[in-house]
């Protein structure tokens, strides 16, 4: 069954938020991705949000492990398998990201380091101009669901839409590479629970989506684990859900996960 969401603007009530003061020299060091903020908006982390906003993702960032150790981290390296694939993301924040996948009896090499981009093996341009863009938003995706965290890649606003589903806290990441990462997370203990992608934007639109949107692809977080002191899930479902409203749903698992080790800038050198 579809998930339709609903975005409406403006955010919940402050006095419902936990209140967050501005951000340390830490926090602003760590949030560094050339981001500008908009009037009336911080960035923290790399991504922009009002101070609502920010505190809300400041609960969520503590609730994995501490909103510090998480503004902190600067790789990760993530193995697991997708339905039995192997799969593998290296990450260096701010601005690369290699990830690996076994398909066709080949393992996929996708590398974005900064502004360059490369795959092996090479497809023709139009394939690799599309397969570029599934990297970033992958990269925006993992940053956000594991990190609480946003790359110097794309532009990333985080908002708090008045609908959602029950008894789930909904947090939207707008980016301006034409989608979006609608998270929900438990109101009461901050812990993200699933997410799904918003398709469809207007690139180059950091703005709220449209009003009526509806999600075809939702990933729920069935099992959490810790790793260096931060939580991460582990046991996963990637449910896709077709037009006429099929779903099949697809397990996903991290097997290995590395923070602050593993990784280097010679990685993502073609």
């Amino acid at each position: 069954m579809v998930l339709a969401v609903v975005v409406l603007s403006g955010c919940l009530a402050s006095s419902l938020l936990p209140s967050v003061p501005p951000a340390s020299p830490n926090q602003q060091a760590s949030s560094q991705t050339g981001i500008k903020a908009t009037e009336g908006m911080q960035v923290v982390g790399g991504i922009e949000a009002t101070r609502d906003v920010q505190a809300v993702l400041a609960k969520m960032r503590e609730a994995l492990g501490g909103n510090q150790r998480l503004l902190d981290v600067k790789s990760l390296v993530v193995e697991g398998d997708r339905d039995g694939s192997f799969l593998s993301r290296r990450i260096l924040l701010p601005d690369r990201i290699q990830s690996k996948n076994a398909g066709a009896s080949v393992i996929n090499t996708f590398t974005l380091d900064g502004a360059r981009y490369s795959q092996v093996p090479e497809r023709d341009e139009a394939t690799m101009a599309g397969a570029k863009k599934n990297t970033i938003k992958e990269f925006v995706t993992q940053s956000i669901v594991l990190l609480v965290r946003a790359p110097s890649v794309l532009k990333v606003r985080a908002t708090l839409p008045k609908s959602g589903r029950a008894g789930a806290l909904i947090v939207m990441f707008t980016s301006t590479g034409g989608f979006a990462v609608q998270v929900e997370v438990d109101p009461t203990t901050y812990t993200p629970q699933a997410y799904s992608y918003i398709g469809n934007l207007t690139e180059e639109n950091c703005d709220e989506p449209p009003v009526v949107t509806s999600a075809t692809r939702r990933v729920t977080f069935d099992e959490y684990r810790t790793f260096a002191g931060i939580r991460f899930p582990v046991v996963m479902t990637d449910t896709i859900t077709t037009p006429d409203g099929r779903a099949f749903p697809v397990p996903l698992r991290h097997s290995v996960i590395r923070v602050n080790e593993g990784v280097t800038e010679a990685d993502f050198q073609k």
